[in-house]
C-alpha cells in the first residue's frame, strides 16, 4: 500500500505542524502555542507585552517570540514573516507549483501523464487513454491498432490497416506486392494473399501451367460438344490456356467429370 503524504499534498489544514504517519497525520503547534479544539489550528499560551510581529507572538521560555506559520519563515529581525520557496528542492517527479497560500505544493504531469496515488511521482497513461492528465479516451479500432500516443491520441496501425482510427483496411494490392511469376494479388482484411493466375496451379509453392501430371489424359475429348474445350483438349500443352478462354472453373469441374483443376 502506497503512503499518501497529506502534509505534503496541501490536504492537512494545519496552521504550523504537519506531522506525517503511515496512512495518516496529525497537527502540532510550535512552541509557545497550543493546538485549538478543531485539531489543525493554534492559539498563543502567553501573550506578548511588547513585541510586535507580523503573525504571532507568544512567550517561549520566558522570551517573546514571534512565530510563523507553514510555508514562512522569520526575517533577519525576527519581528516578520516571509515566504519560503517550498518547490526550490522539487519533491515532485515533474513539475512543483506552490498553492496561492504559499503553505503547501501541487505537483503537476506534463501531457501523456498523470499523478500517482502519491500526489508526487507522474506516471504514462494506460493504453487507450491520452493527454493532459490522461484525461482522453483513443478513439483507435483496438483489434486494428498497435499503440496510442499518449499525447496526441494518435493511432498506430497494425500492417494492413490505415486511417485515423485504424478502421479502414490498407489495399495492399495497389502497392508493390512480392507475389510470385504467373500470381496475382488478393487483398484481404488486413492482409493479400497471391493465386495463380488463370491457366496456373500451385505445385510446390509455384505456379505452374499444366494439370497434375497425368490428371487431363483421363479425359476424353468426345464427350464435350464445345469447340473451345475440344480444341484445348487436343492441344494437351495448351489445355487450362484454352479452357478458361470459354468457361468459368466452377463450370469447368462440372463438365470434366470429377477433375479436379487447380489454379
Amino acid at each position: 500500500m502506497i503512503n499518501i503524504d497529506e502534509c505534503l499534498l496541501n490536504v492537512d489544514g494545519c496552521e504550523h505542524v504537519c506531522e506525517n504517519t503511515n496512512g495518516g497525520y496529525h497537527c502540532s503547534c510550535l512552541n509557545g502555542l497550543k493546538l485549538n479544539v478543531d485539531g489543525v489550528t493554534c492559539s498563543v499560551t502567553k501573550e506578548c507585552s511588547t513585541k510586535v510581529c507580523s503573525d504571532k507572538c507568544a512567550v517561549v521560555n520566558n522570551v517573546e517570540t514571534c512565530l510563523c506559520p507553514i510555508g514562512k519563515i522569520l526575517d533577519s529581525g525576527n519581528a516578520n514573516c516571509t515566504d519560503i520557496d517550498l518547490c526550490k528542492n522539487n519533491p515532485c517527479s515533474d513539475t512543483c507549483a506552490e498553492t496561492p497560500d504559499g503553505t503547501h505544493i501541487t505537483c503537476g504531469c506534463p501531457s501523456g501523464k498523470k499523478l500517482a496515488l502519491d500526489g508526487i511521482t507522474c506516471q504514462s497513461c494506460t493504453e487507450g487513454t491520452y493527454g493532459d492528465s490522461c484525461s482522453k479516451t483513443c478513439s483507435c479500432t483496438s483489434a486494428n491498432t498497435i499503440s496510442c500516443d499518449k499525447v496526441t491520441g494518435q493511432c498506430n496501425c497494425k500492417p494492413g490497416w490505415t486511417g485515423s482510427s485504424c478502421s479502414d483496411d490498407l489495399n495492399e494490392c495497389l502497392t508493390t506486392t512480392s507475389c510470385q511469376t504467373n500470381a496475382h494479388c488478393v487483398n484481404t482484411p488486413g492482409s493479400y494473399v497471391c493465386k495463380c493466375d488463370l491457366g496456373f496451379y500451385l505445385n510446390n509453392g509455384q505456379c505452374q501451367g499444366k494439370f497434375r501430371e497425368g490428371s487431363y489424359l483421363s479425359i476424353s475429348c468426345n464427350r464435350f460438344s464445345i469447340k473451345s474445350l475440344i480444341f484445348a483438349c487436343l492441344e494437351r500443352t495448351k489445355v487450362v490456356l484454352q479452357v478458361y478462354k470459354s468457361l468459368n472453373h466452377n463450370k469447368l469441374t462440372s463438365l470434366i467429370q470429377g477433375q479436379n483443376l487447380e489454379v
